[in-house]
């Protein structure tokens, strides 16, 4: 699906809409076929090129709680959602294999292959399901932090997605023994099917929050 957009010159203001492709598919099947594909053609580069990304600030959600002074527009969506997912050390490691793993994201209308490597540049795709078709939605990851008490690491929007913007998944071990997983993101519409369907894509982004958490729940079982 070929999709018209007025051209973003990096650093300008947010809401424009170049001619770019959207990857649907009708079956999760087909779907996961083309996500293969995608990550197999992006594995290939020989470099790496901020121009592969669709949004001008790689790495908004640096700080601890995933918010950004860069991201202030209100054309600019925050989200944030955290909640206590275990106590002790023990659990603390389980979340941290759980996110590398991407147990977050296996929640049966949303999928990323639990083989994508958590490091910095590597592609991810994501596989969703926006209320009738499958889409396939490609990103890079922007940044890994790790500590003896966090894990955290973000991935970017590339060019193909249907938003624009950053999500970053955390744990970390609090003082007191509490395990914290937090799923943060800055977001807005990259298409017109997305700038059109925004109220759905908004109530899609606070499911997956909510799922995401029981998700790291399970895992830690």
């Amino acid at each position: 699906i070929i999709i018209l957009r007025k051209y973003m010159a990096p650093g300008m203001s947010p809401v424009s809409f170049s001619l770019t492709s959207i990857h649907v598919r009708l079956s999760k099947k087909s779907a996961r076929q083309l996500a293969s594909s995608l990550l197999l053609k992006k594995r290939k580069r020989t470099s790496f090129s901020q121009a592969d990304f669709n949004y001008p600030l790689p790495g908004i959600t640096v700080s601890s709680d995933g918010n950004s002074s860069n991201a202030s527009s209100t054309s600019w969506k925050s989200d944030s959602t955290s909640a206590v997912i275990g106590s002790g050390r023990s659990d603390f490691e389980k979340a941290t294999a759980a996110l590398q793993k991407w147990k977050m994201f296996q929640l049966g209308w949303a999928e990323v292959d639990p083989e994508t490597p958590v490091k910095i540049h590597e592609p991810v795709v994501v596989v969703a399901r926006a209320v009738v078709p499958w889409t396939c939605n490609p990103l890079e990851i922007v940044y890994v932090h790790k500590t003896k008490r966090e894990f955290a690491f973000a991935h970017g929007t590339c060019h193909g997605h249907l938003l624009r913007g950053e999500e970053r998944f955390a744990v970390r071990l609090d003082d007191n023994g509490d395990v914290v997983y937090t799923v943060s993101a800055v977001s807005q519409p990259a298409h017109i099917a997305s700038k059109l369907t925004y109220p759905v894509v908004r109530l899609l982004q606070k499911r997956f929050a909510e799922d995401s958490v029981k998700a790291m729940e399970r895992a830690l079982l």
